[in-house]
């Protein structure tokens, strides 16, 4: 028995359905996640199952036309690519016999899923494997792999004074009581809450502020749908919590919830009061929340770079001891396509063009600076 189907956020029934057969589901492989993306432009969401007799294999991605591009768009032919939703993702898979090796049902699903991209005109393949479930393990022979950074997480079903006492550095309890001291209050709200349209325009401020100070690129200046999505869509998997000091939002995060995990999806801060810590107590409150509402983890992400010393990161990591390794997933599907591509894109420049199928510093490579 074998079954392959495809299904997009109009089956969004299905989907859900689908995901409820899976162990660790997240909110990234969720429909109304993926939709959030597909109204940000980012390409259609879509669900591709497979089962056979040993597993059951659902991959949720977005399908981005490539002739949309300047670049591309006197082609004749339409042609696609595939990612992952800002975020994490990639296959997940349900092993139904424990006992039975799985290689051959991965071998399938990668031959199944080559041909439905062959058949749609799917050129290549870009995955964000999820850090916390570590499913690029379970896939490591069927795409080229690369590790991107370094995530911190936190384990909360530990005692809230363990974590303080064990997972938190010096430097964040310190940060945490000068806080306290200069009277920083930190607040929850939630897409029920009254306050709610008001604090989340507060923190689009904030975000939009925060990104001009990281020189951010324009991807990240999301526009009113995007944050109007997340009420829609996420009203049950969202929460705003935010820090005031002398009656004034000075920094806010939004962070996605749902099954065991919490992520800090986007965060911002005013950073004239920096100097208050408004941050540290922010994060700190967040673990504390998500340990008494009887969370497993609070993932706070990665740093901006690769690089070990990376400043964000080593804020992150003075919250907690706990980190987990990044992993990229590539493919290309087309060969002959990806390098007619690659050819039309006047900002490459290569030596060595027949290389081009294993450079993944930047992919698809198509699409540089574009």
């Amino acid at each position: 028995m074998k079954k392959v189907n495809v299904i997009t956020y109009y089956d969004k029934l299905e989907w859900k359905a689908k995901l409820n057969g899976i162990d660790d589901i997240d909110i990234y492989f969720t429909p109304e996640y993926c939709k959030i993306y597909e109204d940000n432009g980012d390409g259609e969401a879509k669900l591709f199952e497979y089962e056979d007799e040993d597993v059951i294999i659902l991959y949720p991605f977005l399908c981005r036309v490539i002739n949309k591009l300047n670049q591309f768009s006197n082609l004749k032919n339409k042609v696609y690519d595939i990612s992952t939703p800002y975020g994490y993702g990639g296959p997940l898979i349900k092993i139904k016999n424990q006992n039975k090796e799985v290689e051959n049902s991965i071998k399938s699903f990668s031959n199944e899923f080559h041909k439905y991209c062959l058949s749609e005109n799917i050129i290549s393949e870009f995955i964000r494997f999820h850090p916390l479930l570590q499913n690029q393990n379970i896939f490591k022979d069927i795409y080229k792999l690369k590790k991107h950074n370094t995530i911190v997480f936190n384990c909360t079903e530990k005692d809230i004074e363990e974590i303080w006492n064990n997972d938190l550095q010096k430097s964040a309890r310190n940060a945490i009581r000068k806080s306290r001291k200069n009277g920083i209050e930190v607040f929850v709200c939630d897409a029920n809450s009254k306050n709610y349209n008001d604090i989340l325009n507060q923190f689009k401020t904030l975000y939009y502020s925060t990104m001009d100070k990281r020189n951010a690129s324009n991807y990240y200046y999301f526009n009113k749908r995007y944050f109007s999505n997340f009420r829609e869509l996420l009203r049950n998997n969202h929460k705003i919590f935010y820090v005031k000091y002398d009656k004034k939002i000075v920094a806010a995060s939004i962070v996605m919830v749902m099954g065991d995990y919490i992520h800090m999806h986007l965060s911002a801060s005013n950073k004239e009061y920096l100097y208050l810590s408004p941050n540290n107590s922010m994060d700190y409150e967040i673990i504390k929340w998500a340990n008494y509402k009887g969370y497993k983890f609070v993932h706070h992400g990665g740093g901006t770079s690769s690089d070990p010393d990376d400043k964000l990161l080593k804020y992150k990591a003075s919250f907690s001891k706990d980190k987990s390794d990044f992993y990229l997933g590539y493919k290309i599907h087309n060969r002959d396509v990806y390098k007619k591509l690659c050819d039309l894109n006047e900002n490459i420049v290569i030596e060595d063009i027949d290389n081009i199928y294993d450079k993944v510093d930047y992919f698809p490579l198509y699409r540089y600076n574009l």
